[in-house]
Order: structure tokens, then sequence, then C-alpha cells
């Protein structure tokens, strides 16, 4: 249920927060902005009524809890009360029960109200499990405070008020006590009170602009200040509107009503840039919540200013026990609370689970994890084509797959209260392990059979940057390549390097450097080349990583190249060329 306060009543809420929080409540300067009136009503939904009788509609109310509409004709109490959805599409036929004129939804009571006919009091006509308006209802109180017989009122949410229009006047009754608290006159007024709608008036909650009346002559909603009675702007409505001396004009869900008597049809107008919805908060109905489980419970989407009962001041809480939950909200016009209870209950399970992963390679083993709700407390797990293949654990670790395939799992959890089964088809994919490799050996060039992408190793230990196809070995030891696929599934090959006489390759007497050993200077000098041809120059370290290289192209058959090592540690290195088809390597010693 919705409770609404003026700021200065704010002391009688009680919190188990403490005092801080209210007097916080209290002297916050609201961020929330005015609403902006449009100068230019936009047209909006429409709604025909089904059944036949009457022509002086006088009110529409919105439920904000079920999304739904309601609307009346004066004047006879067996003229149509309707229901209808947010469409315009009508959901239920009845008929007054209720000589209404004005009709609003009291968010204070969650209620659908309306005032009558002179001295018919005020009424709340049922409403049925979906919702929907019924002929027969309540008397909240009988005689007459509206300053005319006639006149159509409309409920201050803010204040807890129903105001009327009469002469150029707002007159206020306290809907607790139906009080008559007094009257205050309109000032400003653009235009001859003969151009006003005589008997209907609404209340907009827009803060300085919270009173409407229509000027049916212009065609124009004009917006007044409560609290100083002053004009403060107004809409213009469009040139097809309809507009009515009397009756046929109301206001819900943050629209402007106007009513055409002839096709019986209310049209809905927009005159708000922003409506600052969140003078009205709902939280619903209170509710039981599952052992385990969270909750978020949503106050509004505006930019007014919260505070939960948690001490929160979003928009939104997440909750995860039981207890009474308060928010109130404020957009500077009025403070607006509700409360909601959430009951613990059990519930049974609702199945969920992760994997650590659900594309494998064949012969991997892999982790599940239940992430089921409601606190199971028993598991079966069944892994098709697993080993093992089952499991009564939460979190089964090391669940193997030796044999490529689609794999369902399941699980079938349990709690006081019941079980859920989830069977996850094809959930796990294993691949297929790639074809095991063929390393071809060209003198020291190893070359591996194709594959997505490689890894050489030199005695089981990764070489840094040796990832393509062919590799050269520049000492002996064992050589393993691991080849994968593209799902990063491998195999792998290993070959034994053994290399004699590093200096003797190809044409080695063509090839000298100068000095060796050195210092971190060198001159490399090449003869017996291919004019034209690529030359690449490549100097590893001990291990195989590259520290220096180079691509030219000699213009004659002989090639010379001065290179500085000094940054390198001293200790040997392999220098090798390649030009054409001939192959050159020698063995280069830095000096400390």
């Amino acid at each position: 249920m919705t409770h609404f306060d003026n700021l200065p009543t704010l002391s009688l809420l009680r919190t188990s927060i403490g005092i801080s929080l209210l007097l916080l409540l209290v002297n916050s300067e609201y961020g929330h902005s005015q609403c902006i009136i449009l100068p230019n009503a936009i047209e909006e939904i429409s709604y025909t009524y089904v059944l036949p009788d009457g022509t002086n509609a006088s009110g529409i109310a919105y439920n904000p809890n079920l999304d739904i509409y309601y609307t009346v004709i004066a004047g006879n109490s067996g003229f149509p009360l309707e229901t209808f959805d947010p469409s315009g599409a009508s959901l239920f036929q009845s008929n007054t029960g209720f000589d209404f004129r004005g009709l609003w939804w009291n968010a204070n009571t969650s209620q659908l109200e309306g005032n009558g006919y002179y001295n018919f009091g005020l009424w709340s006509p049922d409403l049925n499990a979906n919702g929907y308006a019924l002929n027969t209802g309540t008397s909240i109180f009988t005689g007459q405070n509206q300053p005319d017989a006639q006149s159509c009122g409309d409920y201050d949410y803010c204040a807890d008020e129903i105001i009327y229009y009469f002469n150029g006047a707002v007159y206020r009754v306290n809907r607790t006590t139906n009080a008559l608290l007094g009257s205050f006159a309109l000032t400003g007024l653009p235009v001859p009170l003969s151009n006003i709608n005589t008997t209907s008036i609404v209340f907009t909650g827009c803060s300085g602009n919270e009173i409407a009346l229509e000027d049916y002559v212009n065609k124009n909603i004009l917006l007044f200040n409560k609290t100083t009675g002053a004009y403060s702007g107004s809409s213009q409505l469009p040139a097809n509107a309809v507009t009515s001396q009397s009756f046929r004009l109301s206001y819900a869900n943050n629209m402007i009503w106007l009513y055409d008597a002839y096709t019986r049809t209310w049209t809905s107008y927009s005159i708000f840039e922003n409506t600052g919805n969140g003078n009205i908060v709902d939280l619903g109905n209170d509710t039981t919540l599952c052992n385990g489980d969270s909750l978020i419970l949503i106050a509004g989407s505006s930019d007014a200013a919260y505070l939960w009962s948690t001490g929160a001041t979003d928009s939104s809480i997440t909750i995860n026990s039981s207890g009474s939950y308060w928010v109130t909200t404020s957009n500077g016009a009025c403070a607006v609370s509700d409360t909601i209870v959430i009951t613990d209950t059990l519930c049974n399970p609702v199945v969920s689970i992760n994997a650590t992963d659900t594309l494998i390679c064949e012969k991997f083993c892999i982790s599940f994890f239940d992430v089921s709700q409601n606190n199971p407390i028993a598991w079966h797990w069944i892994f098709e084509g697993a080993s093992p293949s089952t499991s009564s654990i939460m979190n089964p670790e090391n669940i193997c797959y030796s044999v490529a395939g689609s794999f369902d799992v399941t699980l079938i959890t349990t709690n006081a209260t019941g079980n859920d089964t989830l069977i996850l088809t094809d959930y796990i994919t294993v691949t297929p392990t790639p074809s095991t490799p063929t390393i071809i050996a060209n003198g020291y060039e190893l070359t591996v059979s194709a594959a997505d992408s490689y890894q050489w190793q030199y005695n089981l230990v990764d070489i840094a940057g040796a990832t393509n196809q062919s590799y050269t070995a520049t000492q002996s030891g064992l050589y393993t390549v691991n080849v994968f696929d593209q799902f990063g599934c491998k195999n792998s090959a290993s070959v034994t390097v053994l290399i004699s006489g590093i200096d003797a390759i190809t044409s080695q007497a063509a090839l000298s450097i100068f000095p060796n050993p050195g210092f971190g200077t060198f001159t490399i000098q090449l003869t017996g080349l291919f004019p034209g041809k690529p030359l690449s120059l490549l100097i590893h370290n001990s291990i195989g990583q590259i520290i220096f290289s180079v691509e030219e192209i000699p213009g004659d058959d002989f090639w010379k190249k001065e290179i500085n090592l000094e940054p390198v540690a001293s200790g040997f290195y392999l220098v090798e060329i390649r030009s054409g088809d001939k192959y050159f390597r020698k063995k280069l010693i830095v000096l400390d």
C-alpha cells in the first residue's frame, strides 16, 4: 500500500535507521526537475465505450498496480463503468452503481474512488480479482462538500485532499475527515472565466503546475501553482481536440483526457515533457521469498530522491531475507511512501549448472558446479560419455572425456520440499586430438607437417618466437614441436638433433667474421652470392632465440656488413645466412 505525506509531517515515519536519516530526508534539497510544460500537447491513446448509454463522461482513473484504466459517465447510476487496458481495448463493462462526477485512483489506499452528484458524497467501487470495476461498492462519506452539485473532483495525493473548481476558485476537502479546509482564488488567469470548463479540475502532481483547467474556447490546458494559486503556463491542444464547457475532462497516468460525446471516445494528451513519475511509488503486494534467493524491489525510474528502510538511496534495492521494507521518495512537491512485507518460505530447487568449459579436447577433464536456487541438499549428476559417468557431490571435479563427440549432462537436485531435473542436451563438445605430426629434417632445418599453429621446444622448454612450421636447430639436443588445431587441441612429435662441426654447412669458406672472438662490434663478409637475390642474416643465442636479424639485396656476389652486438651478454652465438639456395652458418664468440 502506498502512503503520501507532506514533507512537514515526515516526523511521523518510524524507522530503525534512526533520527539522522529522517532529518536527511526532511532537509535534503531534492534534485527532481519540475515537469516542463509542452507548448503543444501530444495526442496519445484513445478509449471508446462499449456500452451505449450516456454522453457526460466525467472521469478516468489509472490503476498503477495492474496497469489498467477505469472510466465513468455522470448523470445516472445505470450509466457505463468500464475497465480498459493501456492500448485502449475494453476489458470489462458494468454500470456505475453510483451517480459519479469525479473519478480517481487513491494510491494512499490502493482503491478506486470518486465524488458524486450533490450530497452523494464519496464512493469506492468494488474491484474483482482481476481489478475490474464492478457496480457495487462502499460509501466513504455522504454529504456535499463540493462547491456545486455538479463539481467533478480530483485527488491531491500529496496533501491527501480532494480539490474542486468553481467560478475561478479552488476548494479543498480533507480526504480522511471529509472536512472542508477552505478555498483560494486562482490568479493571473489569461482568459475570461467564461472560457473555463465549469465543472472539472485535475491534479497533475507536477511541482509548480499541480492544477489544470480547460480553456474550452481556445483549446488550451491552463496550469496553476497550487501553493500560490498563480497561473504558471499552458499547453495548446491540437486543432482536432474536442473540448467541452462542462464535464468531459480528466487526468490519469500523467495525461489529460478529453471526451468526445459524439463518438463516445476518450482521447489522451501529454502536456508535460517529463511528468516526474516519482510522485507515486508502488512496491507491489506483500510476497514470499524462497530461502537463499534474492528479490529486487523497484521504487521507480525517475530522478526523484529515494530513502529505503535499509538506508539505501537508489531507486531499487536487492534483498535476500524476510522483513518489512519501506521506501520514501520525493520530487520536491510531496513525499511518498510504500511498504512491502517479505516472508521467507521453502521452495523446490531450481536447477542451474556451470562448467569450467563446454568445448574441450579429447582425453581432457573438466569440473562442474551446481548453481541451483533454493538450497538443494542432494545431487545426482549424469555425465554421458565421461568417466566417471555419475556423481553425488555438489561440485564434481576431474570429469574426463576420452572419446570425441557431443554429450548430455543431467543434474537432479533435491531439498526438503522437492526436487528438480535439468537435462542439457549436447552440453559438452569433445573435439578429436589432431593427427600425430611428422618432422622432416633438411640438414639442421626441421619442418613439421601442416597444422593450425605451432610451438617448438628445446629439451621440452618452449623456444621463444619459434612458432613457425619450420625451425633451424642451433645446438644438439631434443627438439619437440606441439601442433594445434583450430580448437586449441594439440599433438606433438620429437626428434633428436646432433650438431657436429657447426662451421661446416655450405660453402663455409665464403663466410668470414672478424674479429672473432670480439667485444661486440663485428664485420661479416660473404662471397659467392647471387646478385639481386634477397639475403637474410639471423643471429641466434645458445637456446635458439633470435637476437639480431636483417634482410638485404646484394648488388653483386660480394656482401659486407658491420654489426654491433654490444648490448648482448658474452657467450657463443650462431650466425646464419641464406641467399637463394645457398646456406651459410658460422659460430660467433662475444667477449666481456
